[in-house]
């Protein structure tokens, strides 16, 4: 594939919010998609605008595998291979742990995380089997800000996004080179979709009537939230995300403490950034705990990383999260530059206001003879 010929993109969730959005987006663009979702007459309209040559709608339920292989196949016929797999597809439902039925985490667990693994599966082995040899491909997993922090009310939805981001993680260290496959790991800040609309199901009773309780607060202050101009535009954030894949996502990677080479995290949205950051603090004040109970030789918790594998890990796992410098208050590492649309935060990729995220890197070095 040239540069000048247009993409073929396989996205799941086509019917609302990032799928949807990402099909508009790349037609606008002059690519080519194959949108799949459960109800293909939901895109009956971007059907009669643009030519089969360039949108071929598919149904598709990720959970059921033989049509998550017959979409591949068909993919193939169409256009004869697939560049780009946009694995999106998902749901979400808003109650406490401890009110919602094991069937019902079971079967969200079910889309968002055995269905994205199969969808992932399939793909990986499409790129290097079905595509040309060595051509590849890009694997694109929307996550979520829940991924890298729990929220109330959605403990299960978002277990299901932490999962999907380590199994990404595991798949890019076990895929070879050669196969030439990258893997784009995106985590959305508060967006404008149809996920704000989401019924909050009953609290337990337990709950409801303890005014204190995490969940109880963040529900009185939902409908507040989801009106507040605190939800970034799905669109603007697609085509931010869009305009990531213009780019050699091996090059991103490239450099990183402790990154793995040909995987790039993206971050949109300023409460993602400070989640991050948030990480970073959590991540940094458990290494010098855990560095303390080594010297002392002592374990006064159980779970402490007392072994030196263990702290060279975590020290590897905040380098990787690290991107303000020593000294800088909270803020200081955002500088917005005129012109540019990312950049490369430790091992994330962060969008901000449309301006580049600039940052220096700056590690935590075990003491000597650690």
């Amino acid at each position: 594939m040239t540069q000048s010929t247009p993409r073929v993109w396989l996205i799941t969730g086509s019917s609302s919010g990032f799928g949807r959005a990402m099909v508009e987006e790349v037609l606008r663009n002059g690519e080519i998609a194959v949108a799949t979702l459960r109800k293909p007459s939901v895109l009956n309209d971007l059907a009669d605008q643009y030519p089969r040559t360039q949108l071929l709608v598919l149904p598709l339920d990720v959970t059921n595998e033989a049509q998550v292989k017959s979409a591949f196949v068909k993919a193939k016929d169409a256009f004869g291979r697939v560049d780009v797999v946009y694995n999106n597809a998902g749901q979400v439902f808003w109650q406490e742990a401890e009110g919602t039925s094991i069937d019902r985490a079971r079967a969200l667990m079910d889309i968002n995380y055995w269905g994205a693994v199969t969808v992932s599966l399939e793909a990986v082995r499409f790129f290097r089997e079905e595509n040309p040899k060595g051509a590849g491909g890009l694997l694109m997993q929307v996550s979520s800000l829940c991924a890298m922090k729990g929220v109330p009310t959605i403990a299960f939805y978002s277990s299901t996004k932490a999962a999907l981001d380590l199994f990404t993680e595991v798949l890019a260290q076990e895929v070879l080179p050669a196969w030439n496959i990258k893997f784009l790991n995106i985590h959305p800040g508060s967006t404008r979709t149809n996920a704000q609309n989401t019924e909050m199901l009953e609290a337990p009773a337990v709950y409801a009537s303890e005014p204190t309780a995490a969940s109880t607060q963040w529900r009185a202050r939902w409908d507040a939230f989801i009106k507040s101009d605190a939800l970034l535009s799905v669109e603007v954030v697609t085509k931010r995300i869009w305009s990531v894949t213009q780019m050699d996502v091996a090059d991103l990677s490239k450099g990183v403490h402790g990154g793995i080479p040909g995987l790039v995290n993206m971050h949109t949205g300023m409460d993602t950034l400070k989640v991050v950051h948030e990480k970073i603090g959590r991540l940094q004040d458990e290494l010098v705990w855990n560095m303390k109970v080594k010297e002392a030789k002592e374990n006064p918790a159980i779970g402490a990383h007392t072994d030196f594998d263990s702290l060279s890990f975590l020290h590897n796992r905040l380098g990787r999260f690290q991107v303000m410098p020593p000294g800088h208050d909270e803020w200081s590492y955002v500088r917005p530059i005129p012109g540019h649309t990312i950049c490369n935060l430790g091992d994330t990729l962060s969008l901000f206001s449309g301006g580049i995220l600039q940052s220096n890197i700056h590690r935590v070095v075990p003491p000597p003879g650690a």
